[in-house]
């Protein structure tokens, strides 16, 4: 796959997003209404879409931990080129930390 610009990426992203919530339920979680929704138990599946389809690398934050992990706080996101994106920030952050789902 060819390498993509930024904006190409967060567009891909932004359609992942919309085609997601145009389906209406979620895999884990159960009517998808906004970026949120996805985020809530639905967000790996939403990364790896977004990396079948631009590119960048799935990262679940769970598979980080240890396994006294109890789950809380947990998220997976796409990185692309140094950015952390997920469906609430298709354009991307900085620092994975700085995504809407942990403003929450």
């Amino acid at each position: 796959m060819c390498s993509l610009s930024l904006s190409e990426f967060t567009a891909i992203a932004e359609q992942v997003t919309a085609d997601y919530i145009q389906r209406g339920n979620g895999i884990h979680v159960g009517f998808v209404n906004t970026p949120a929704d996805i985020n809530e138990g639905d967000c790996y599946i939403w990364a790896s879409e977004v990396v079948e389809r631009a590119g960048g690398r799935a990262i679940n934050l769970r598979d980080l931990w240890d396994d006294d992990f109890d789950g809380e706080g947990a998220h997976a996101f796409v990185e692309f080129n140094g950015r952390y994106h997920d469906s609430e920030a298709p354009e991307g952050r900085e620092y994975y930390w700085q995504l809407p789902f942990y403003s929450r």
